[in-house]
């Protein structure tokens, strides 16, 4: 094998593909943001979308000022770690601002482009409340310095299923657990996640509540699954099941019609209709 390139370099590279962008060097993370980025909502989240204790969650990250900030090194999209404070209260959060549709293989299909986009965690976000799963973060949108981005809240004292794999833990061989990866492939076959790993799983230590991330490359418009949930069997709870019967062009509209195309909402609703059928193959 040959020798790895730097960090850095392999960082610009990608950077580079992703982008469109002749070079990047010199720019600010946010500047290349602002040069990637394209039409965000026409406005952004003013009030709570969820009621309850999501909604009482969703004003604090819309309404909190940021205490600190802080680039995260992981992955290309490089998201800011946030402390938020507001009155007695302080909460860790994410801010993510990536917003690029990217070139797919030429063997795509019907979906000529891969879109990595902030508007997606709010989708997931509310399409996994819609369905009755709470396994998606509280997230909001939100502009920081003038940027716009999507803010979920931190997940406190988690692990990654991989880690919690490698400490052979419990909280990862639990008949709870194997609950949870069944509707973990459900929602991402329902939102078309393909970028589902285990680094994208965390489970809190605490109570092995299992909590899902990272939903910036879902929502292609293909009626079919995503591979990673190929053949895997997937069974409907029934009160799960009621509420994918209920959703409709309407109810999706009204929750993520500003977020995702009508190509992809209709898509949604034929993956639904074929969870509904029973079909995986």
């Amino acid at each position: 094998m040959g020798t790895p390139l730097p960090l850095s370099l392999r960082w610009l590279l990608t950077a580079a593909m992703l982008m469109g962008v002749a070079t990047l060097c010199g720019a600010t993370p946010d500047e290349g943001r602002r040069r990637a980025s394209a039409k965000a909502p026409d406005a952004l989240q003013s009030e709570s979308w969820a009621t309850g204790r999501d909604g009482e969650l969703e004003r604090f990250l819309l309404e909190a000022e940021v205490e600190s900030s802080e680039w995260l090194a992981e992955g290309i999209t490089r998201p800011r770690k946030l402390l938020l404070v507001g009155g007695d209260t302080e909460q860790l959060a994410i801010f993510k601002t990536i917003d690029l549709k990217v070139p797919a293989a030429p063997d795509a299909g019907q979906d000529p482009y891969v879109a990595d986009k902030w508007q997606y965690e709010v989708a997931a976000y509310r399409i996994d409340r819609m369905i009755g799963l709470r396994m998606v973060p509280v997230t909001v949108m939100r502009a920081i310095d003038d940027i716009p981005g999507s803010i979920q809240q931190w997940i406190d004292a988690a692990a990654g299923a991989a880690e919690l794999t490698k400490e052979d833990s419990p909280l990862v061989s639990s008949p709870e657990y194997a609950q949870a990866m069944n509707l973990k492939r459900i929602f991402d076959a329902l939102i078309f996640n393909a970028d589902r790993n285990p680094t994208n799983i965390l489970v809190a230590r605490a109570d092995g509540r299992v909590w899902l991330i990272d939903h910036s490359r879902s929502f292609r418009v293909f009626e079919s699954f995503p591979s990673t949930v190929w053949g895997r069997e997937l069974t409907l709870p029934e009160p799960l099941r009621e509420r994918l019967a209920g959703l409709t062009q309407e109810s999706l509209d009204r929750a993520v019609g500003e977020l995702l195309t009508a190509e992809q909402i209709a898509a949604i609703l034929a993956r639904r209709d074929r969870l509904l059928r029973g079909e995986n193959d």
